[in-house]
């Protein structure tokens, strides 16, 4: 099993092994028990987000002074104490600084690529403001023939359309009027009005 890290506000300056730590975070809590399902003696590794990490051994969590009995509990309920066991400094970071420039995105889809940008080592995230991107939904009644091709010609766009199911194009318009889309043989055609 692989060995689970969590980012915090740490304190590793002793690097004391043998020192106790507690972490009293409602999250990683919550993760540790509940969702990873860790019991006492297993292992983590804590990171303060300045290349300092420490290996922890779980030597107390709230699960266990839950299960006895109750006049007997001591400390803090909402707390997980933690042995260290090794402290290192990481030196896995990449020597060059990624910049990652990424348009605003809806709802939650922004966060979604933050998270996944800090997971791969982005260094800095600029968001940043873009024309709006137009996105057609082409669904198909399964004809064939020149109507399965979709055609924008002034943008260079040509999607092959799906032959039973939904089409997605994509494409940001560089200038406001009207844009002429055609089947491949230009038989059927339309207008999209950009505003």
């Amino acid at each position: 099993m692989a060995i689970q890290r969590f980012f915090g506000n740490f304190d590793f300056s002793e690097k004391e092994i043998g020192k106790k730590i507690e972490i009293s975070d409602k999250n990683i809590i919550h993760q540790i028990k509940n969702v990873l399902r860790l019991k006492i003696g297993d292992e983590i590794v804590l990171c303060d987000g300045k290349s300092n990490e420490a290996v922890s051994k779980i030597i107390d969590s709230p699960i266990v002074r839950f299960a006895e009995d109750s006049a007997k509990r001591s400390g803090n309920k909402d707390s997980l104490s933690l042995e260290i066991v090794k402290v290192f400094k990481n030196n896995n970071e990449s020597e060059k600084d990624i910049i990652l420039y990424c348009s605003i995105l809806k709802k939650e889809n922004f966060e979604l690529v933050v998270q996944k940008a800090v997971e791969i080592g982005v260094k800095e995230i600029i968001p940043i403001i873009t024309k709006r991107t137009v996105k057609l939904n082409l669904k198909s009644g399964g004809g064939l023939g020149c109507s399965s091709q979709f055609r924008i010609p002034s943008l260079g766009i040509s999607k092959n359309i799906l032959l039973n199911g939904t089409t997605e194009v994509n494409f940001t318009p560089s200038m406001k009027g009207k844009l002429v889309f055609t089947c491949s043989m230009g038989m059927y055609s339309g207008v999209i009005e950009v505003l």
